[in-house]
């Protein structure tokens, strides 16, 4: 997995379009609670892919942190996140 902007994605948008290996994923963090997250990486994606992914717990955890989210599911996803940065 690799993160990159929007700008970069212009110049790769064609290329992932076609390939059968690389699928871009749409993220962006929760901006409150009354929206859904984003995490599942499940909103947008190209090429369209019917499978389900599973995405591993501590990727999801590395990827909302990186991305500055703030607002969590429940209180196992912040002990998560807890256990993840060494917090007690």
């Amino acid at each position: 997995m690799i993160i990159i902007n929007p700008y970069e994605i212009q110049g790769l948008l064609l290329d992932i379009t076609k390939s059968k290996t690389v699928t871009l994923h749409l993220y962006a963090p929760r901006p409150n609670l009354g929206f859904r997250a984003l995490d599942r990486l499940d909103l947008y994606t190209v090429p369209a892919r019917p499978e389900t992914r599973t995405l591993p717990r501590l990727f999801v955890v590395k990827l909302n942190l990186f991305a500055g989210q703030l607002y969590l599911d429940s209180f196992i996803k912040y002990v998560e996140v807890c256990e993840f940065l060494g917090l007690a």
